[in-house]
C-alpha cells in the first residue's frame, strides 16, 4: 500500500494494480474564492495517474470541487465512484449527472472491490453531512477522517473493528469564528488560541481512541488571500504544532507530516515503511511567497465574481429575501434577530432585518443604539448576486470562510445563533 499525498484531502492510494483517488480539489480556490491551496502544489487532473476508483467524502467544495471535476479527463467520468449514502437529495443529484458508475455506501457498510481490497464507510454520528472511510488491502489499512468531526465514542468503536496502520486526520477545527467576527485584535488572538487548544485536545482524544500506528495531519492545506490575509495567523493550521502536541503526549502513534508529492509505503510482510518526506515549511516567508504568487489569480477570480455587481439590486435582493422568508415559514418561532448589511460598489448600501420570533423581514433597517440585533452580517452585494444566481454549489455555506463578517451582541455562541446558522446553511437558493 503506497499513499501519495497530493494536497489538502487529496491522496492517491496505490494497492496492487489499482489506484484510488480521494477528494480531488486541485484547481483554483474553493468556498467562493475564500480558500486557496497552501502549501502550493503543481498537481492537476491531467498530470496525475488515471485512478480506478474515486472517493468523494462530502459536498463541501474543497472536497467535491466543480472546477476540478470540469478538468477531469473524459475517461475519469466512467470510473467507479465511492460515496457516502447521505439522505439529503442534493448529494445524489450533484453526483449522478456527472458520473456513470456510483456506489453509495451506508454507515458501517463494507464494500468488497476484490478478495484483497475493501472499503468501509462511516457517516458522522452527530448528524453532520460528513463521512470517513477505511481502506483495507490484505493486512494493511488506511483510515481517512476527512472533515468528519465524530464523537470520541464513535472513534473508539471504529478502532475495535480492526487495526489501523495509518490515519489521515484533520489537525484543527476551522470555521467562521473568531477571525471573521468583529472584535478587538487582542480578543481575536486570544479566542483563536483558545479554539486552537480545544482543537488539539479533541484531535488528541481522537488519535488516542483510533490508535493508528502512524498519523498524517491533512485536510488543512488552505490559506486566505486579499483583505482576509490576516486570518491565516488567527486560524493557524501549522501541522508542526499538532505534531509537537502529539509527541508531547507520548502516544505510541508516530506522526508524519507529508507535503504535496511526498509518500509513505507499507511493506506487505512486516511493519516497515518506505517514505519520502520533504521539509515542511509553514512560516511568514512562505506565506508571503504564496501571497505574491497568487495575487494575480485572486484578482482575476474576484473580478469574475464582481461582474454581477452591475445587476439591478432590487430583483436580486427580492429573490434573496423571498428564499429567506419562504424558508423561515417552515421554522418554529424562536427569539433571534439578524441584520444583514449589504455593501454596494456603485449603488446605495442595503439592509434588512430578519425576526425569527414574528417571522417578518424589515427592509432598510438602520443600525440604531435603541435596537441591537442578536447578530449583524456584513457582506457585499456581488456575493449575494452570485448566490441567488446559483454560482455557489454550497449555497450560503460558501460564505462560511471569509465571504461575510459578523458581529454578535454577546461573546458566546448562543443556541439560537447556532440554530440560525444550521438553518441558513441548509437553505437552498
Amino acid at each position: 500500500m503506497k499513499l501519495n499525498y497530493i494536497t489538502h484531502a487529496c491522496v492517491l492510494i496505490e494497492v496492487g494494480k489499482l489506484k484510488i483517488l480521494t477528494d480531488p480539489w486541485l484547481v483554483g480556490p474553493s468556498w467562493g474564492g475564500s480558500l486557496w491551496h497552501f502549501p502550493m502544489h503543481n498537481f492537476t487532473p491531467k498530470n496525475l495517474p488515471s485512478p480506478d476508483i474515486i472517493y468523494f467524502s462530502h459536498g463541501h467544495d474543497d472536497h467535491f470541487n466543480d472546477q476540478t471535476i470540469k478538468k477531469f479527463p473524459k475517461n475519469w467520468f466512467n470510473k467507479l465512484i465511492v460515496a457516502p449514502n447521505f439522505k439529503e437529495k442534493w448529494w445524489k443529484s450533484s453526483l449522478k449527472p456527472k458520473f456513470k458508475n456510483i456506489k453509495f455506501l451506508n454507515h458501517n457498510e463494507i464494500f468488497k472491490i476484490n478478495k484483497d481490497l475493501n472499503f468501509q464507510m462511516f457517516l458522522n454520528d452527530k448528524g453532520h453531512v460528513d463521512s470517513s472511510i477505511k481502506i483495507q488491502y490484505k493486512n494493511k489499512s488506511c483510515f481517512l477522517q476527512t472533515d468528519n468531526v465524530m464523537s470520541i465514542k464513535e472513534a473508539s468503536r471504529i478502532s475495535k473493528l480492526g487495526k489501523i496502520n495509518v490515519a489521515f486526520m484533520m489537525p484543527y477545527l476551522t470555521g467562521i469564528f473568531p477571525a471573521f467576527y468583529k472584535m478587538k485584535k487582542e480578543e481575536m488572538i486570544k479566542l483563536g488560541k483558545k479554539k486552537k487548544n480545544n482543537s488539539l485536545k479533541y484531535c488528541y482524544d481522537l488519535v488516542k481512541s483510533l490508535k493508528p500506528d502512524y498519523l498524517v495531519p491533512y485536510a488543512s492545506d488552505v490559506a486566505t488571500l486579499g483583505k482576509n490575509f490576516y486570518a491565516n495567523f488567527i486560524h493557524n493550521n501549522n501541522k508542526k504544532d499538532f505534531q509537537k502536541f502529539i509527541v508531547a503526549k507520548k502516544l505510541e502513534t508516530k506522526s508524519l507530516i507529508l507535503s504535496p508529492g511526498d509518500f509513505i509505503k507499507f511493506n506487505e510482510n512486516d511493519d516497515k515503511i518506505e517514505k519520502k518526506i520533504s521539509k515542511y515549511k509553514f512560516n511568514l516567508k512562505e506565506f508571503n511567497k504564496f501571497k505574491k504568487k497568487n495575487m494575480l489569480n485572486y484578482s482575476k477570480f474576484q473580478k469574475k465574481e464582481m461582474v454581477l455587481d452591475k445587476l439591478e439590486k432590487k430583483p436580486v435582493l427580492n429573490n434573496f429575501m423571498y428564499k429567506i422568508e419562504k424558508g423561515m415559514q417552515k421554522l418554529s418561532k424562536f427569539n433571534f434577530t439578524v441584520l444583514f448589511l449589504i455593501k454596494h460598489k456603485n449603488q446605495k448600501d442595503s439592509s434588512f432585518l430578519i425576526n425569527f420570533n414574528n417571522k417578518k423581514i424589515i427592509e432598510d433597517m438602520p443600525l440604531k443604539k435603541l435596537y441591537v440585533p442578536k447578530l449583524i452580517i456584513f457582506t457585499e452585494f456581488y456575493k449575494i448576486a452570485n448566490l441567488v444566481n446559483k454560482k455557489y454549489p454550497m449555497n450560503f455555506m460558501t460564505f462560511h470562510n471569509g465571504a461575510i463578517t459578523c458581529q454578535r451582541d454577546s461573546k458566546e455562541l448562543s443556541d439560537n445563533e447556532y440554530r440560525f446558522w444550521s438553518w441558513i446553511y441548509n437553505l437552498s437558493f
